[in-house]
């Protein structure tokens, strides 16, 4: 009787394995996704209001914000923070998120407004996806997101 040997499974990579894990990494990582995809959402649809429906930068900025904060909402409880909450801890945490979103909206929205002032509102919007990132990532990972 032969005996064959199992199969060589290959290492998954540092970076995958980072990326699945739940510790710091995997969820920076995760939560980078979420928000390139974000951001996407929030380009196009600021642009979309912006350029083609000819509302004000600061109101195109706001309609743009109410679409993606819903998925990001739904893919960082979901995805990045593999949040589990139901009843009133997810309550709690939806109320949570919507608010230290909403500063990262008003740090972005300072942005926008004083750059649109010397660059094309297109171009200012960048610089305020930036603000916003760095103040919502740090609200979500210690606020939002946090064990109770």
């Amino acid at each position: 009787m032969q005996v064959t040997p199992p199969a060589h499974r290959p290492e998954p990579s540092r970076f995958r394995s980072d990326f699945l894990s739940d510790g710091f990494f995997g969820k920076l990582a995760r939560f980078g996704a979420v928000g390139v995809l974000n951001t996407i959402i929030d380009y196009a649809v600021f642009v979309f209001c912006f350029q083609v429906m000819e509302l004000e930068p600061l109101v195109a900025n706001t309609v743009a914000f109410l679409i993606a904060v819903n998925f990001g909402y739904v893919m960082n409880k979901t995805w990045t923070f593999r949040d589990e909450s139901r009843g009133r801890i997810a309550v709690t945490r939806g109320i949570l998120f919507l608010a230290s979103y909403a500063i990262g909206f008003v740090a972005g929205s300072v942005v926008l407004w004083l750059a649109s002032s010397y660059v094309d509102p297109r171009i200012a919007k960048i610089a305020s996806i930036g603000a916003s990132l760095v103040i919502n990532f740090i609200l979500s990972k210690t606020v939002v997101f946090r064990s109770i």
